[in-house]
């Protein structure tokens, strides 16, 4: 699995350092790539089971690329620059915690 969040350190990654085309570099080494949302279970799980019967079939290494959003489901972080240093402020953390909350409440009751 490798993360793909499109940020490091010193900014976004397409502005710092050039990755792309990342499932075109795996698929050159051989390696079955698959690129799903990181943050979909469902699609991850379904990835797993594809890399499996793969690896069963064929053989050859499988990676996942995960496209994933730093602090996915908190919009106050989701959208926080320098995200890998982030800091939440202790007046800020009742704001996180309501937010996850709603979000999880939203999506248990569909």
């Amino acid at each position: 699995m490798v993360d793909i969040n499109a940020l490091q350190a010193d900014g976004k990654t397409d502005t710092v350092l050039r990755t792309e085309p990342v499932t075109e570099k795996w698929e050159s080494f051989g390696w079955y790539t698959q690129r799903v949302d990181g943050n979909n279970m469902a699609e991850l799980l379904q990835a797993f089971d594809n890399a499996a019967a793969q690896a069963a079939a064929v053989g050859r290494p499988s990676v996942i690329l995960c496209d994933t959003k730093v602090g996915r489901g908190v919009p106050l972080l989701e959208d926080r620059e320098k995200a890998h240093f982030m800091r939440i402020e202790e007046h800020e953390w009742q704001t996180c915690r309501e937010q996850l909350t709603a979000g999880y409440e939203e999506k248990a009751s569909r």
